[in-house]
């Protein structure tokens, strides 16, 4: 934090940060059990079941059911790997925003 920054003011930028932090991940992680939930249901589903996918706002029907699987499994990948990321950020902010509150407290 530069010198001639209010700690008070950079506390309530660290807990903005905080919470969109916070915010995002939640978001992740909601996309991750849909995801996780849909794989689980493509297993159990008969092979000879149609499989939808949107497309804006339509479903159409897809012929290639492993194309659409992989592509469910990276997805899941890359939204795992962002939300551990999401969590180290988290981690280091919450330090911060610690640090800061031990600031602001020996100010005041």
């Amino acid at each position: 934090m530069p010198d001639n920054v209010d700690p008070r003011l950079h506390l309530q930028a660290v807990a903005r940060d905080l919470q969109t932090l916070v915010s995002q991940t939640s978001s992740i992680e909601s996309q991750i059990r849909e995801i996780t939930g849909t794989l689980a249901i493509l297993e159990i589903q008969p092979l000879d079941d149609a499989v939808f996918r949107q497309k804006g706002p339509i479903l159409v029907e897809v012929s290639d059911r492993e194309s659409v699987t992989e592509d469910l499994k990276a997805t899941l990948e890359t939204l795992r790997s962002h939300s551990e990321r999401l969590a180290e950020q988290i981690t280091e902010m919450r330090s911060e925003y610690e640090r800061l509150v031990g600031v602001v407290e020996s100010i005041d």
